[in-house]
């Protein structure tokens, strides 16, 4: 948990995943890259049950649903018209992006299903039988998972930018504290001020212009001040220190 929480206040683009397969108790997930690619898989009857017991994720391009199987099950990929990966079982040896994870076109991964996941009775067995009555092919996922790009790599490419501006959109919709400021920032304390200023400077540029524009209300706020709280902000996240 402290090596998670030393990672996350890196203000890192961050994602989690989580392993399929035995070693996480026969996890399968099917990922679902169309719409309604769920509902047509399963049927609107059984996807509603599905929806009510196990649990569901809602993605930029369609959903992924989490069972689980007492067999191994390989990880395959299944086509659909033009759609070369209309679902994508991710099984044994994969894994896969899970809540809040930010998926690279800007949107967060988002739960929507039940906090259990379902163990169907014979799921490869029914999975092959769906696979053919919709007359589709799957061929195995041979290739293993690509690894990510180191974070140094990330960070200085257009992804980070989109990452910080997300990042700093949902921070002025949802932290309270962050709220807490920016509706009382004529009179803030000196401690509330340098910790608004730390937790948005982490987000590069939008952050250090959005750490700006919430300070110029603050009685004492100058320019060069606050230049010199989001260097101080800098070398404390260095050092691993947080105002939290």
């Amino acid at each position: 948990l402290a090596e998670l929480a030393e990672w996350f206040q890196e203000g890192k683009p961050t994602n989690v995943a989580i392993i399929c397969g035995g070693a996480s108790n026969g996890l399968v997930v099917l990922c679902f890259n169309a719409p309604d690619g769920a509902s047509e898989f399963f049927g609107q009857k059984l996807w509603d049950k599905l929806l009510a017991s196990t649990f569901v994720v809602k993605t930029p391009r369609g959903v992924h649903v989490y069972l689980r199987s007492n067999v191994l099950i390989p990880g395959q990929i299944i086509a659909k018209g033009d759609n070369s990966s209309w679902l994508e079982i991710r099984a044994d040896g994969m894994y896969i992006a899970a809540p809040p994870s930010l998926h690279p076109s800007g949107v967060l991964y988002e739960a929507i299903g039940a906090e259990s996941i379902a163990r169907p009775k014979n799921l490869p067995d029914f999975i092959k039988q769906q696979v053919a009555t919709l007359g589709l092919k799957a061929r195995l996922a041979e290739e293993a998972p690509k690894k990510p790009a180191p974070a140094e790599e990330y960070l200085e490419g257009k992804q980070s930018a989109k990452f910080n501006e997300i990042a700093v959109r949902k921070l002025l919709e949802n932290c309270v504290f962050i709220q807490y400021c920016r509706d009382n920032a004529a009179t803030l304390t000196e401690p509330y001020w340098w910790a608004m200023v730390h937790n948005l400077a982490v987000f590069g540029q939008v952050g250090e212009e959005t750490a700006h524009e919430l300070s110029k209300p603050y009685p004492q706020y100058t320019e060069a001040a606050t230049n010199k709280k989001i260097e101080e902000a800098h070398e404390q996240r260095k050092q691993g220190k947080s105002p939290h």
